[in-house]
């Protein structure tokens, strides 16, 4: 009987430190696999960002260690891209579920908006010179390489004015002589998508904005 004792003791003494770790250890913090989850949510990143058609992409990664699930959300550009960031993440985290929040939109139509944004902020700017900007998005981006051209040029820029609609740009307004009536010309016909140049420039006459019509 003496001689159970000590190893009675010793039982005891694993048993409480085997508790006291199991206490140090916050409730939630670590997987079955001893993955926690900032290890768990920097895979999944990892393999998101190996990929040539996830690296890059607006998806959020968080961890429900306690669920045991991944939540994916943000923006994918493709329903193939939004199934192939769900099959990365469950093969990243084998054993979680994959809760996808993820909405797709193509990157045909974020690009066309903010086309149409870049538009609409090329069409104010137009108005206060008193030019004017066709609606299409096309029309906007060539005003604006029309307008960096002539800007950045030796030409009096402040003395001209200039239409855009469907490809065809209007100058109005005034230079110094025919050598910078056609030195407009040419600087906008370098412009890609441009169709026509209607050349209306005075040459020889008062070198100041004219008011669109």
């Amino acid at each position: 009987m003496r001689k159970l004792i000590p190893s009675m003791a010793a039982v005891i003494a694993v048993s409480f430190i085997f508790v006291l770790s199991a206490c140090d250890r916050p409730a939630g913090e670590r997987s079955q696999t001893g993955m926690g989850t900032t290890d768990i949510e920097q895979a999944i990143r990892d393999r998101f960002n190996s990929d040539p058609q996830l690296s890059g992409t607006d998806i959020d990664v968080s961890t429900d260690l306690q669920k045991r699930e991944i939540r994916l959300s943000g923006t994918a550009g493709s329903q193939e891209i939004r199934d192939k960031a769900v099959q990365m993440a469950q093969s990243a985290a084998p054993g979680f579920s994959v809760s996808d929040s993820i909405e797709v939109e193509p990157r045909e139509m974020a690009r066309t908006e903010e086309q149409q944004q870049e538009g609409k902020q090329e069409r104010e700017a137009a108005k206060n010179r008193g030019d004017n900007v066709g609606d299409s998005p096309e029309d906007a981006r060539i005003y604006s390489q029309v307008v960096g051209r002539l800007s950045t040029s030796d030409l009096p820029f402040q003395s001209i004015n200039l239409d855009v609609q469907d490809g065809v740009v209007t100058l109005r307004g005034n230079v110094r002589d025919e050598n910078q009536k056609n030195q407009a010309q040419t600087a906008v016909q370098q412009v890609e998508g441009v169709m026509q140049v209607n050349n209306e420039l005075e040459a020889g006459g008062q070198q100041q904005s004219t008011p669109a019509q």
